[in-house]
């Protein structure tokens, strides 16, 4: 009897934990972890998935274009990608 009263408790305390969590305050926001502010790069992602900045033209590619992205792609399967990449070295050319 005693482990089915404490389990009804929890269960009620739960939900009441859960409600509160789940109200919006003063801004708007929903939990009890508040937003952090966005950087550039969030701001542009999420312009990128929304399409809000979207040309209203719609842009299209030849044949002659979509045939050589394709060439290149499948050109990039001819190099192997090493096992492991040297340091210090970004940016040379050459192996200077």
């Amino acid at each position: 009897m005693a482990i089915v009263k404490a389990s009804v408790i929890l269960t009620g305390w739960l939900l009441a934990a859960s409600a509160v969590a789940n109200t919006p305050d003063a801004a708007g926001t929903h939990g009890l972890i508040k937003p952090l502010p966005q950087t550039q790069t969030e701001r542009w992602l999420q312009v990128q998935r929304e399409g809000s900045r979207a040309s209203a033209q719609t842009q299209a590619s030849t044949a002659a274009e979509q045939e050589l992205a394709s060439q290149r792609w499948l050109d990039s399967y001819q190099h192997p990608i090493p096992d492991l990449y040297e340091q210090g070295v970004e940016g040379q050319v050459g192996g200077n």
